[in-house]
């Protein structure tokens, strides 16, 4: 490969630019005599490993800590490596270049920009190839920024007027509610200051409105705050809840706190858009009838089955404790997981012999304590009642699709043709005629309530009243349905049989300097004309009211 010049004076030699990882031999030539002797010594130099660049000690920024840490680590075993150049970059640009250190703090930074580091080295390896120069890339995860995000709570829903209140959330970052504004379609109703609570009245019954909450944020950018608005959805309900066509967005019921439905109920609840219970917890509602003209409430459309699509969606009346009555059509197909969950009032119930399916606890918590299935009922799940119910099959054998676990039930019989009363106790009737006591109380099943006959008469109600020592104020709520028009003309107010206070049309009233610790009345005049009657008056109706006013005494 190469001769080596010997100085006679030197004892060492030093051999550079050798390859690594390869075997050498030194030749050795020296005088011996009158002749030339030599000597061989044979050699491998080490192997050189390429440099590793890491990063560690990460801490990213946050929406209260605007700094990027991180230490810079360069291993280099064979002491090879030379670092060039390191720049930190955000969004594709050099941010700023830097000087090789083992720590790196960057303060005040935009929280959300998507950083990273880039190390520039070179190196030879002693190969034979030469020099070699590369970059290595480090990206740092950006602080993810959600903007605040405004909801709609404790909603409370009238046919003609709406009251709630407004939540607004975010990820460490401040949002503050600005103002809202309240538009029909693309005509603004009215709009409101900052306030605990928000109400419109004056509204259209069946129908859907948007709230436009106008909020401000910081995500911390170290720039300016932002402003912003969101649309949010509420809706009004049915007028005496008779539903023949539209659609139901609101929860409620009429003065005999019976709900009916005639129509599929498949729109999206705005309070709770991804939510299945359209009626859920409401603990007004005595009575549901579902008219032939149902085919599903609210399905949901990653049921598995296409029969879903005329089910009764899961959790529609959870926890509606004091529902005693359901009437179900034959249209309904299936009732979904926890449809009637917790309706502890509830003992008794019909099923329909179109029902294919009914899933996981539809039923469980109710006081159903037995219940009769069609044949036709090819999907039966697990508690879909609860355990201590007795299962009354019109078949000869559980159904080969029913899932495992329904003979949990307190009990199974099969060959059912009906339920008897017999002195006060539930006997199953068999095919044969023979009878079963089912030891638990004879519920009569109260499947025949009609589809009501509607009165055109409107009726008000009171809400919010509140009493000073000798102060009175409450909101007319105005109740009527399509069979009629109506509209408040005047309010009297009585003390005892003498009136004392007169007031025009209006939604809400005020009144003061009223004797306190006494009774009074409030005499509502309401005109109303039939809907389609071009030709008949309008009549008058005057609707009672009792007010209680406080004592003087109770401070």
């Amino acid at each position: 490969v190469r001769d080596i010049a010997i100085d006679e004076s030197s004892v060492s030699a030093k051999l550079t630019g050798l390859l690594a990882n390869t075997e050498y031999t030194v030749i050795f030539e020296y005088p011996d005599g009158n002749s030339s002797s030599s000597k061989q010594i044979s050699f491998k130099t080490l192997e050189s490993f390429a440099p590793e660049i890491t990063v560690s000690g990460i801490s990213t920024p946050t929406a209260t800590r605007k700094r990027l840490d991180f230490s810079l680590n360069v291993s280099d075993v064979s002491g090879i490596c030379t670092v060039t150049k390191i720049a930190l970059w955000m969004d594709g640009a050099v941010l700023k270049t830097l000087e090789l250190k083992e720590t790196y703090t960057f303060a005040d930074i935009n929280i959300y920009g998507k950083y990273s580091l880039k190390v520039y080295y070179e190196y030879d390896l002693c190969d034979g190839n030469g020099k070699v120069s590369k970059t290595q890339n480090f990206d740092f995860e950006p602080y993810t920024v959600y903007l605040p995000e405004p909801s709609i709570s404790s909603a409370t829903i009238g046919n003609n007027y709406v009251q709630f209140m407004l939540n607004i959330t975010g990820n460490s970052l401040t949002g503050n509610i600005e103002k809202i504004e309240f538009y029909d379609g693309e005509k603004l109703m009215g709009s409101s200051p900052v306030s605990g609570s928000y109400s419109f009245y004056g509204l259209k019954p069946l129908k859907k409105y948007t709230v436009r909450v106008y909020f401000c944020y910081d995500v911390g950018d170290g720039i300016s705050k932002g402003t912003t608005y969101k649309d949010l959805s509420i809706g009004t309900q049915s007028e005496g809840l008779a539903v023949s066509d539209g659609f139901v967005t609101g929860v409620g019921t009429n003065k005999d706190k019976v709900l009916y439905i005639n129509m599929p109920i498949k729109n999206a609840d705005p309070l709770a858009a991804s939510y299945s219970g359209a009626f859920s917890g409401n603990t007004n509602i005595t009575a549901v009838y579902m008219g032939s003209g149902v085919t599903s409430i609210r399905p949901s459309t990653s049921d598995r089955y296409e029969y879903y699509d005329w089910g009764i969606a899961q959790y529609s009346f959870k926890g509606c404790t004091n529902l005693k009555t359901v009437v179900l059509p034959n249209t309904i197909t299936a009732i979904l997981a926890n449809t009637f969950r917790d309706c502890t009032s509830l003992e008794t119930i019909t099923i329909p012999e179109n029902v294919l399916a009914i899933m996981s606890y539809a039923f469980t918590g109710t006081g159903i304590k037995y219940v009769y299935v069609h044949e036709a009922l090819d999907d039966l799940r697990a508690n879909a009642f609860s355990n201590d119910c007795i299962l009354l099959y019109e078949g000869e054998k559980a159904h080969e699709n029913w899932q495992k676990g329904w003979d949990t039930y307190r009990q199974v019989i099969y060959n059912v043709a009906g339920v008897e009363n017999v002195g006060g106790t539930a006997y199953a009737v068999l095919k044969d005629g023979s009878k079963v006591s089912l030891d638990v109380p004879y519920v009569e099943p109260n499947n025949d309530i009609p589809m009501p006959d509607i009165k055109p008469e409107p009726n008000v109600e009171l809400k919010n009243v509140k009493y000073g020592e000798k102060t009175l104020s409450f909101d007319c709520l105005l109740f009527k349905n399509d069979l009629a028009t109506a509209e408040i003309q005047k309010l009297e107010l009585y003390l005892g049989d003498k009136p004392i206070e007169t007031a025009g049309a209006g939604a809400s009233y005020s009144f003061a300097s009223l004797p306190h610790d006494a009774i009074y009345t409030a005499k509502i005049y309401v005109s109303y004309k039939l809907t389609g009657s071009s030709t008949e008056a309008p009549q008058t109706l005057v609707i009672t009211k009792e007010c209680i006013q406080q004592s003087e005494g109770l401070k």
